[in-house]
C-alpha cells in the first residue's frame, strides 16, 4: 500500500467511524511520513509501520467513547490562570525567535559591508580593506551559526507550542489524543547537513576572527589597534 491509498482509506475509515479532528490526525500521519521518508524510507515501507487504516480508525474511535467535552470548573479555571501565563511565556519566546533571526541578517548585511568595503551612514569604523575583508568573512561565519539557530528555536518553540495545546486539548477530553512529543521531527539527513553548516559556521566565525585580530594588530603595530584606528573616538 503506498502513501496515496493509505491516506484515502484512513480518511474513509476515520468517517465511518465518526472520529472528530480527521484533519489534525491526517495532518499528524503526513507529517509522520515526511519524516520517515526524508529518511530514506519507501512509503511501503512506512505504510507497513504504522498499520492498517482500518485498525488506527477503531482506536481512535474506542479511545473517543470515554471523552466528556465538558470539564469540572475547577480544571477550567486552572487552564485558563494557565494559558494567561503560558501565552506571554510564548510571546516571548516567539519574540526571541525574531530577534535571533534579525541579528542573523544583521551579521549577513555587516559581512557584506566589510567585504565591499562599503560603510552606510559611517556606522563602520575605518581601518585597512584586509582587517574589513578577514572581519567581513567573521561576520559570514557568525550569519550562518545564528541563522541555524534561528531555525533551531522556531522548530522547537513550534513544538513546544503544539505539545502545549494537545496537552489542554487532552485535559478537556479525557487523554482521548497521543501527546506530542517536545523535540521536532528533523530527518537525519537534514539535522547532518545543520550540524555540519553550523561547525562549518563556528570554524569560520572564530578563524577569521582571530586572524584578523593578529593581522590588524600587526598592521596597527599594536595589540589595540582599535585605539590607533580611532574607533571610539
Amino acid at each position: 500500500m503506498n502513501k496515496e491509498t493509505f491516506f484515502t482509506e484512513l480518511n474513509k475509515e476515520l468517517v465511518k467511524n465518526k472520529v472528530s479532528d480527521i484533519d489534525e490526525i491526517l495532518a499528524e500521519f503526513e507529517e509522520h511520513f515526511a519524516y520517515k521518508i526524508d529518511e530514506g524510507k519507501t512509503e511501503e515501507e512506512v505504510v507497513k509501520k504504522i498499520g492498517n487504516p482500518v485498525d488506527i480508525a477503531k482506536d481512535y474511535a474506542n479511545q473517543a467513547k470515554p471523552a466528556k467535552q465538558s470539564g469540572s470548573l475547577v480544571v477550567k479555571i486552572g487552564l485558563v490562570i494557565s494559558d494567561f501565563f503560558v501565552f506571554f511565556m510564548f510571546l516571548i519566546m516567539w519574540a526571541s525567535v525574531f530577534v535571533l533571526g534579525v541579528f542573523a541578517i544583521t551579521s549577513l548585511a555587516l559581512g557584506a559591508l566589510l567585504v565591499v568595503n562599503g560603510n552606510i551612514a559611517s556606522l563602520i569604523p575605518s581601518m585597512p580593506y584586509v582587517s574589513s575583508l578577514i572581519f567581513g568573512i567573521s561576520f559570514f561565519g557568525l550569519s550562518v551559526v545564528s541563522g541555524i539557530g534561528t531555525i533551531y528555536l522556531y522548530l522547537y518553540v513550534k513544538q513546544w507550542q503544539k505539545a502545549y495545546f494537545r496537552w489542554h486539548k487532552n485535559i478537556l477530553n479525557n487523554n482521548i489524543y497521543p501527546s506530542l512529543s517536545k523535540h521536532p521531527k528533523l530527518a537525519k539527513k537534514k539535522q547532518s547537513r545543520l550540524k555540519l553548516l553550523n561547525m562549518i559556521g563556528i570554524i569560520i566565525f572564530v578563524g577569521a576572527f582571530i586572524i584578523g585580530y593578529i593581522v590588524s594588530a600587526i598592521i596597527a603595530n599594536s595589540g589595540g589597534f582599535w585605539h590607533v584606528w580611532e574607533w571610539f573616538i
